[in-house]
């Protein structure tokens, strides 16, 4: 029975863990497209930055539904082009496969239910070695989470608290 188990244990991780692989940019939600803009777009501000980057491969969506609106988190890869940095938005830049330059991009945003972004928890691009590194990925976590708790509202805080002396009694 606990082997059993153990291989049902084993198989639903690795379906979890395949289905966070690689996601088709077009399954992104609106919010989660949004998201991948927002990092996309503060990324290209730097001036370090000389050529235009795409999306390689997204690589995780979160999209929470809570009562301060939606919490997006998006994981992607980018790439070089050989478009200047002011094209990033062209979609005639392609990726140039052969470069090994790639940056693990992360953005953590709540949207109100009207679409539009009320606050952003984090967004970093990273150099795709560095972004394995403990401190990096500690970081990441904590900041998003510290986003995505704030966002969260506790429901019936208040409601179920007993009155004083039991004065409510009937």
């Amino acid at each position: 029975m606990k082997t059993t188990l153990r291989r049902w244990w084993w198989i639903s991780t690795f379906l979890v863990m395949a289905v966070m692989g690689d996601v088709p940019v077009d399954s992104l939600t609106d919010a989660g497209t949004e998201a991948v803009r927002l990092v996309r777009e503060d990324f290209h501000k730097d001036k370090n930055i000389k050529n235009a980057f795409q999306v390689s491969s997204i690589l995780t969506e979160v999209y929470e539904e809570n009562s301060g609106g939606t919490f997006v988190k998006v994981k992607f890869t980018m790439k070089p082009t050989s478009c200047q940095k002011h094209k990033w938005m062209s979609e005639d830049c392609t990726p140039i496969t052969t470069v090994k330059r790639t940056y693990d991009c992360i953005g953590c945003f709540q949207f109100n239910s009207s679409g539009n972004l009320l606050e952003t928890g984090y967004q970093k691009c990273v150099r795709r070695i560095h972004a394995k590194t403990a401190e990096v990925r500690k970081e990441r976590r904590k900041k998003c989470n510290k986003l995505k708790k704030k966002t969260r509202a506790v429901v019936g805080k208040y409601s179920f608290r007993s009155a004083p002396g039991g004065e409510y009694d009937n």
